[in-house]
C-alpha cells in the first residue's frame, strides 16, 4: 500500500467520524467535492477515498449505514490510532495531510502509525499457477462408461 494511500484514509476516517460537521469544516460543499479534493492532492483514486469512508460508518452515528463486515486490520489500526482525538485535533492532522507545504511534517510526526498501517495490511494473495493435469485411465474409464449408458439410454427411449 502505498502512503498516499494511509493518508486518505485517515481523511476518510475523519469524514466518516465527524459526517457533515465534518465535511462543512474542511471547507467542503458535498462528499463528492470531499472525495475528488482528497484524491487529487493525494494521488488517490476519489472512489476508493469514498469506500474507506463507507468502511468506517457502521461505527460512527453519522446518518449512513456504511459497509458492514469485518474492518481490515489497517482500517482497524487507524481506528485505533485516532479515534481519541478531537474534532479539532483530527482536523488539523488532515488539513496538514491535504496541505502540500505541510504533509511532509505530518507524515514525519506519524511515521511510526504509518508504519504500524502499512505493517498491518497483508498483501493480496498472487494468483497460483496451476498445472494441467492430464485425465487419469478412470477418468477415462468412467467417461467411456457414462458415454456408453447415455447412449444406451437414448436408444432405448428415443
Amino acid at each position: 500500500m502505498k502512503p498516499e494511500n494511509e493518508l486518505a484514509m485517515i481523511a476518510a476516517f475523519y469524514l466518516s467520524k465527524f459526517g457533515k460537521e465534518g465535511l462543512r469544516n474542511l471547507g467542503f460543499q458535498s462528499y463528492t467535492q470531499a472525495f475528488t479534493q482528497v484524491g487529487d492532492r493525494l494521488s488517490v483514486n476519489a472512489n476508493s477515498v469514498k469506500n474507506w469512508r463507507d468502511e468506517f460508518d457502521p461505527y460512527y452515528d453519522n446518518g449512513r449505514r456504511g459497509w458492514v463486515r469485518k474492518l481490515r486490520p489497517s482500517r482497524q489500526k487507524i481506528m485505533l490510532t485516532f479515534d481519541d482525538l478531537s474534532e479539532s485535533a483530527l482536523r488539523a492532522v488532515v488539513f496538514d495531510i491535504l496541505s502540500p507545504e505541510r504533509r511532509g511534517k505530518v507524515e514525519t510526526e506519524l511515521h511510526t502509525a504509518l508504519l504500524e498501517i502499512k505493517a498491518s495490511e497483508t498483501p493480496r494473495k498472487s494468483r497460483k499457477s496451476v498445472d494441467y493435469v492430464p485425465r487419469r485411465p478412470t477418468g477415462r474409464m468412467a467417461e467411456e462408461f457414462f458415454l456408453a449408458l447415455t447412449i444406451t439410454h437414448i436408444s432405448t427411449t428415443g
